[in-house]
């Protein structure tokens, strides 16, 4: 993102809802804008605590952004899009603290998440078993998976894929994945919260958008 738009004026955060839906070079010739003013930095799954730690650890390359486009889904605010997934969030692992641990559902999910904060290789269980399963399988091989860099801005989207990607596949899809086993996050909630005072502060103005 940073080669096409090093200081950009609009930037786009959500999941891959807005990843393939934003397309930056079209936004800027609709509003007039130079190359490299929008600036979409939305991937897969991601939940405010995503957003907000792309936002603190990059502080820098919001510096000149005039508003911010945030995703608002039904399942940011779900446990289920963390805790219930069949190997957990490793982002959200990765990015927790043992208090945001602690917050989890469920007596199994607090001793899992908090076990793993303690010993880290209890949380990257499910990283080295994937990588004993490649192994036996075809051998341990090393390869970089690079994203698909589009000329007109968007990062990570195949062409194909994503004609696809969003069609629905249950009549009722938004219980199959949003609403599934729906459990309000405050961790979530919380992450919001700062990121839109951090934004604040920083005198950014946000679009709540919900797809």
């Amino acid at each position: 993102a940073s080669q096409r738009s090093p200081s950009p004026r609009i930037v786009a955060l959500g999941s891959s809802r807005f990843q393939n839906a934003i397309i930056p070079e079209i936004v800027e010739k609709q509003l007039e804008l130079n190359p490299g003013d929008v600036s979409n930095l939305s991937f897969p799954a991601a939940t405010p605590q995503d957003y907000l730690h792309l936002y603190s650890s990059n502080r820098e390359y919001f510096s000149n952004v005039d508003v911010l486009l945030y995703e608002v889904g039904e399942f940011h605010f779900n446990w289920s899009a963390i805790a219930d997934e069949a190997a957990g969030n490793m982002r959200f692992r990765r990015i927790a603290d043992l208090n945001g641990r602690l917050t989890t559902p469920g007596l199994d999910n607090k001793i899992d998440y908090t076990l793993g904060y303690f010993i880290r290789v209890w949380d990257s269980r499910f990283i080295i078993r994937q990588m004993i399963s490649n192994g036996l399988r075809r051998g341990f091989t090393s390869s970089d998976n690079t994203l698909n860099l589009g000329a007109n801005g968007t990062i990570g989207v195949d062409p194909v894929l994503s004609l696809q990607e969003f069609k629905s596949t249950d009549t009722n899809q938004l219980d199959a994945f949003g609403y599934l086993n729906f459990e309000i996050s405050e961790y979530q909630l919380a992450a919001m919260s700062d990121f839109l005072i951090l934004a604040q502060n920083d005198g950014v103005s946000v679009i709540l958008l919900s797809p």
